[in-house]
């Protein structure tokens, strides 16, 4: 990640600098917007990036209407309203960018298919996990970004269907895909360990379960100390199925 606060500080001179020149109304100035949306985003000031958003979407829909740039604005208050949990104001979005992006590119296109991705993981926060089946599986067919997720979600409906067999080769590809992009030390691929560790004490392989465990709980330890919540659930985890199973 770059610097974001110097980027930040450009934007605001841009945005000043172009209101000033040339007025709101002008597809530069929703730009800037845009890219001030990703940044608070980026910062976790998720109510100033919907906030700047929506500025750029108003002056799309005046000057593109239907445009894959106005389905882009949507898709980026769909991210942000998903992080406030505001999960059905997230849907309304990414639904409304899917239509316009299967109407102007097509059903193959990738932003189709992180749209689909988009809309399993809402589902499965949720708990609609027909639909996140639905969309998760369709999303696995376009090679989008952050497919370690659809993999994740899916192989974690699957598991809760008890459909283990077809979760396995799922939740070691999320791993894979986890471990590859994020490495070790980070709490998304300990979330992956700990995904795998719950699947394989269901399939009874039960020291691969503890393999899996401990090694999401080492890197639990690594980033939050040894006095962490999640320490302790990770470490019940494991004495559970030592004392029980083996």
């Amino acid at each position: 990640m770059g610097d974001i606060k110097k980027a930040r500080e450009y934007l605001d001179k841009a945005l000043n600098l172009q209101l000033k020149t040339y007025g709101e109304e002008l597809l530069l100035t929703a730009g800037i917007y845009t890219n001030l949306g990703s940044t608070c985003n980026s910062t976790g000031d998720y109510n100033k990036a919907i906030a700047y958003f929506n500025k750029g979407l108003s002056i799309k829909l005046k000057l593109l209407k239907e445009h894959p740039s106005t389905a882009k604005s949507y898709t980026n208050l769909g991210v942000s309203y998903s992080y406030v949990g505001m999960h059905a104001k997230a849907i309304e979005y990414f639904d409304t960018a899917l239509r316009m992006n299967l109407k102007i590119l097509g059903e193959k296109h990738p932003e189709v298919g992180l749209l689909y991705n988009n809309l399993g993981i809402i589902y499965s926060r949720i708990s609609n996990h027909k639909l996140a089946q639905e969309y998760l599986e369709k999303a696995l067919k376009f090679k989008t970004k952050n497919l370690a997720y659809a993999y994740m979600n899916l192989s974690a409906i699957y598991l809760n269907s008890y459909k283990l067999k077809d979760a396995l080769p799922l939740c070691e590809k999320a791993l894979e895909m986890c471990i590859e992009k994020h490495g070790e030390q980070n709490m998304i691929t300990a979330i992956a360990y700990t995904n795998a560790g719950c699947l394989h004490l269901e399939l009874n392989n039960y020291r691969k379960a503890i393999e899996y465990s401990e090694k999401a709980l080492k890197i639990k330890a690594t980033l939050y100390g040894d006095r962490h919540p999640n320490i302790a659930h990770s470490y019940n985890n494991i004495g559970t199925v030592s004392y029980t199973h083996l």
